[in-house]
């Protein structure tokens, strides 16, 4: 039965290699595989595998991205940095900086798409490609989003299986954790992309500034925040109580954007669909297939070749 798992998951990995835009129904189908052959049951697959506390952060975290997006909070805090820049180098490294930091609590589509508009914008005015540019907020959202639990899917799995908390990203036993580590990567390409972007001028930018729309969305953000440290603080791991207030606040948003905000039903209904839902699926899937994978022993049986193979 190993080997029947093992050739599950490394066809999974090679097919969704090959056909990335096909990733959730790949993730779904070798996931059924699994449940067919019986290597996992249905219900152990829905009430022990798939961590719902997860699926709730991510689904969450992305209704609260898209509401900052609306509120134009994060577009009016870039021009504020570019109004203060005293240079193209010194506005390119601090825009690609933030986008470095709302990755780190914003899923990386929804950050480049607050983003890319300002660094397209930028580009447009000092009259240079914008390849290099895009490159850099596409390397900064990257490294960032996995400084903590809710930047990127992949975090949220590692956190899955390491049983880590939102915390943990911090500090992780007395010492300073991924999210440090991050940091350093972050101001060696900050210093990089400096160099390379002063080449563009040393001219002071001026741009038209954005109207914010509302705070509101701002005030959720920071409460999911420091309701996700709150949670992991009280409970080990990604506890039910850290999904639950990241989906809570998310819902509470929907209602302010829906009363507040006096959008149709249609409106409402349309960033819901918007949702990256297709990662969700991916998500599903995949723990699904790791949860198989350490079933059988896998796992254990790769930890202990590593240690064999380095002493």
């Amino acid at each position: 039965m190993q080997w029947i798992v093992l050739a599950i998951a490394v066809l999974m990995y090679l097919l969704i290699v090959l056909f990335p835009e096909r990733k959730s129904w790949i993730a779904l189908g070798a996931a059924l595989l699994t449940i067919l052959l019986g290597v996992v049951g249905p219900l152990e697959a829905v009430t022990e595998l798939i961590n719902w506390n997860i699926l709730m952060i991510f689904v969450g975290s992305l209704v609260i991205a898209e509401l900052f997006i609306y509120s134009k909070v994060p577009a009016a805090i870039a021009d504020e940095i570019i109004d203060r820049a005293p240079n193209v180098g010194v506005a390119m490294v601090a825009i690609l900086i933030m986008t470095g930091i709302i990755s780190a609590f914003v899923e990386n589509v929804a950050t480049v798409l607050v983003m890319a508009p300002i660094a397209l914008a930028l580009t447009k005015k000092i009259k240079i490609p914008p390849t290099y540019f895009m490159v850099g907020l596409a390397v900064m959202a990257n490294l960032q989003g996995t400084a903590t639990l809710v930047g990127d899917p992949p975090s949220m799995i590692f956190a899955n299986f390491a049983h880590y908390g939102f915390n943990d990203f911090f500090i992780y036993h007395g010492k300073p954790s991924v999210f440090f580590a991050v940091q350093l990567g972050m101001l060696v390409g900050a210093l990089f992309f400096y160099r390379f972007f002063s080449r563009g001028g040393t001219e002071k930018i001026k741009v038209d500034r954005e109207e914010i729309v509302s705070y509101v969305p701002s005030v959720l953000l920071i409460f999911m925040i420091l309701g996700l440290a709150l949670a992991s603080f009280l409970q080990s791991g990604v506890s039910l109580l850290a999904g639950l207030i990241v989906l809570g606040l998310a819902c509470a948003g929907l209602l302010w954007y829906r009363g507040f905000e006096k959008k149709s039903r249609a409106t409402t209904l349309h960033l819901i669909r918007s949702l990256d839902w297709d990662t969700v699926l991916f998500l599903i899937g995949i723990f699904i297939v790791l949860g198989a994978v350490t079933e059988v022993g896998l796992l254990d049986r790769f930890a202990a070749f590593l240690s064999v193979l380095v002493g």
